[in-house]
């Protein structure tokens, strides 16, 4: 195995295994209370962190449904229209020109 493989093997089982010790639901809540203070930066902050979430593997419907929980279904849907897209294509662009061998 390259050391790139390796490297992305590490990076997957921490993250996975992160997931299970994490207190995820809090950060949440926290992230409905900051995107209800600030309008204008949250929608920016959703479609940069979904597009590297989708870069990472996370299903599009998940991203749809944190967009319309945090947003409401129409704006909701309408960001994860614009970020999802840009991670599938973050996602090409990294496998075409980092990970390649």
């Amino acid at each position: 195995m390259s050391l790139k493989r390796i490297a992305l093997l590490i990076a997957l089982i921490v993250l996975v295994t992160s997931l299970s010790y994490l207190p995820v639901a809090t950060w949440v809540s926290s992230l409905v209370e900051w995107g209800q203070i600030h309008p204008a930066a949250g929608p920016l902050v959703y479609v940069v962190f979904v597009t590297i979430a989708t870069v990472l593997f996370l299903p599009g419907p998940v991203a749809s449904m944190i967009g319309g929980f945090l947003f409401g279904v129409s704006s909701g849907l309408l960001f994860a229209a614009i970020a999802i897209p840009l991670g599938a294509q973050s996602a090409f662009e990294c496998g075409r020109w980092v990970l390649r061998g």
